[in-house]
């Protein structure tokens, strides 16, 4: 399967909040802050003494240096995101100074390279000692500055081995910015030189512990002790570093061993997440899981397991159209033995809902892909809800999916919404499009005519009082250039995080005898500094808005039909809006007080969790599977 470029936002404080993370990190805090202040103790305590003259000791100095400062770096690109106070740190460190992400990031990578030198340096210390014992020790104290100037520069210069991840402060949170496509990519770089470093630091060390045994076996004297003190030290540092090393090819590379047996891969997979990041579903009842998973391989998603109560772990089926639920018990969770790069190229979701929902025969989970007539209105005077899944990337925006002929009675309601739906009351002027239309000119105006769209979500929903019918597929409707198919009319516009910015230009069928409205409703995230535009096209003269898209949206409309109206936008490449405008003419305005939806949405966040191994998690109630790493 070929790996498609992905772009997903994820909230910085999504693991904030979780016990588990909580006690691991206060862990590394506990035992990790007395460990940096020994290590710094010991620094000074070699710098001053006059007992460690030896050029050994300087090289162990700068190692003692280097994993100080790393470790320390660690709590700004890695553990601050596991705790409120974390979070909060980053949010005023960014505030303050921007960069601070970038360079934490970079200095992570920095100290990968930096670590393995200086290990690698302490080994070749010690074979330069027993091979060459009268000049070893001027040539050391001479270039050991020199040497580790050399190793600053190598692992300065390596951008190769730089992920695509940016932390972005959008409408007042914090998002991590990921490539899924780029991230893969890391991964795959990463094991090269990982396996790289790993294979040196053995060769190394196994080298120094022959030749040491073989050149010092039998002798007594004083130095010679001294010197078989050093190099075990040498073959510890440099064993430890390459056995972490050992213990993520490991993570990445078990799976893909084919002679293990499955219940060892059982057992690692259950020691590993019980250790570690156990990917919770958070349900305190039974409740309904959803796989949408049709461009997926069967055998690799037969390496994405459920632990549902005190049953073994199970294997879920994918199915496609109207998607049945696998009943799951409280506190299941999510388990994987796939590597990182296999997890990368998987396009599923897996959707679970509320109990509410579980137990309301008119809650339906659709999976577009294919082509699929839809009829809600059958089921007569009715409050429904339909949760649409699209995990197709074969076009370009992915995940998209086309609505046409749109058909819905004057009495019935429906609104739509981006992300998935929970219990309770909805925020006001939250849905990205609904029929009746709400507008600052009019409270709710229905319209007989809704024009082509396309929604770009891997997960979107309908609340409908009464129904509608219209057809949906897979695929992108091409809303410039367009003309509009009625007088009246209402249509929709999307623009999903990562797609190329234009300026999109419809057509207006307009009847120069009568006069009208024209009007939209935008709403959305988008980066600081960007902004939407929408404007009437009328004679040479424009009528529009300009704003900064929210979570709830602001009516605007003009009393001007024009010739075009125009969307377009600025600086949000890293963000993604929608538009729903509207055009009336020649008609009296009614007035309908029929509001669509009782229900709440939550806009779309990712968890990332799973020891390593990324499920990405939309309100903890949606996993989209994607590709990740931990550093």
């Amino acid at each position: 399967m070929s790996v498609n470029s992905t772009t997903i936002s994820i909230r910085f404080d999504q693991n904030a909040g979780i016990l588990s993370k909580q006690i691991i990190t206060l862990v590394q805090l506990i035992y990790g802050f007395p460990t940096v202040c020994l290590m710094g103790y010991i620094f000074i305590h070699l710098a001053t003494s006059s007992k460690y003259k030896n050029s050994f000791y300087r090289l162990v100095q700068v190692d003692l240096l280097i994993n100080m400062i790393c470790w320390l770096n660690t709590w700004i690109s890695i553990r601050s995101m596991h705790s409120e106070i974390g979070y909060k740190f980053m949010f005023w460190l960014m505030n303050i100074f921007p960069q601070s992400w970038f360079i934490s990031g970079f200095l992570v990578l920095f100290f990968f390279h930096m670590q393995f030198l200086s290990a690698a340096s302490l080994s070749v210390h010690r074979l330069s000692s027993i091979l060459f014992f009268q000049k070893y020790e001027r040539f050391w104290s001479r270039y050991y500055i020199p040497m580790f100037l050399l190793f600053f520069i190598y692992s300065v210069s390596q951008p190769r081995l730089t992920p695509d991840i940016d932390l972005e402060v959008i409408n007042g949170a914090l998002f991590l910015v990921k490539n899924t496509e780029n991230w893969a990519n890391f991964s795959n770089k990463y094991f090269v030189f990982a396996s790289c470093y790993i294979t040196v630091l053995l060769v190394l060390g196994i080298t120094v512990a022959r030749l040491a045994k073989k050149k010092l076996q039998g002798t007594i004297s004083a130095n010679q002790g001294v010197s078989r003190k050093l190099t075990k030290i040498a073959l510890t540092n440099g064993f430890v570093y390459s056995g972490i090393m050992i213990y993520t090819l490991a993570n990445i590379l078990g799976p893909q061993i084919p002679f293990l047996p499955t219940v060892l891969l059982e057992y690692a997979t259950n020691i590993l997440t019980t250790a570690s990041d156990l990917n919770f579903l958070k349900n305190e009842d039974v409740v309904g899981l959803y796989v949408s998973a049709s461009f997926d391989d069967d055998d690799v998603l037969a390496n994405v397991m459920v632990v549902s109560g005190n049953d073994q772990i199970s294997r879920m089926p994918a199915n496609s159209g109207n998607l049945q639920p696998y009943p799951i018990q409280p506190n299941s969770y999510i388990t994987s033995n796939l590597a990182d790069i296999q997890l990368a190229n998987l396009k599923g979701v897996l959707y679970y809902n509320t109990v509410k929902q579980f137990a309301n025969q008119y809650f339906y989970v659709i999976d577009v892909h294919s082509a699929f007539n839809f009829n809600l209105e059958g089921l007569g005077d009715v409050k429904t809800t339909v949760v649409f899944l699209n995990t197709m990337t074969n076009m370009i925006p992915n995940f998209s999916s086309k609505i046409s002929n749109w058909q819905q009675d004057s009495n019935a309601s429906v609104a739509i919404y981006n992300g998935i739906p929970q219990d309770g009351i909805k925020p006001k002027n939250t849905q990205i499009f609904s029929n009746p239309v709400h507008s600052d000119i009019f409270d709710w105006f229905y319209f007989k005519n809704v024009e082509t769209f396309s929604l770009s979500s891997v997960a979107f929903y309908l609340d409908s009082f009464k129904g509608c019918t219209f057809k949906i597929e897979p695929g992108k409707a091409i809303l410039g250039g367009t003309t509009t198919t009625a007088l009246t009319t209402t249509g929709f516009y999307m623009k999903s995080l990562g797609e190329q910015q234009t300026v999109t230009r419809v057509n207006m069928m307009k009847d120069a005898n009568s006069n009208g409205y024209t009007g939209a409703n935008i709403l959305g995230h988008v980066p600081n500094g960007a902004t939407v535009t929408f404007y009437v096209e009328d004679n040479g003269k424009n009528y529009g808005t300009g704003t900064v898209p929210a979570d709830f949206f602001a009516p605007w409309s003009t009393a001007v039909v024009g010739d075009d109206i125009v969307i377009n936008s600025t600086n949000a490449q890293m963000g993604q809006y929608f538009v729903q405008y509207f055009v009336i003419q020649g008609v009296k305005l009614n007035v309908t007080t029929a509001a669509p939806g009782d229900t709440t949405t939550v806009p779309l966040e990712t968890t990332t969790k799973l020891s390593g191994r990324v499920f990405t998690e939309f309100l903890c109630m949606v996993i989209l599977i994607l590709g990740s790493h931990r550093f």
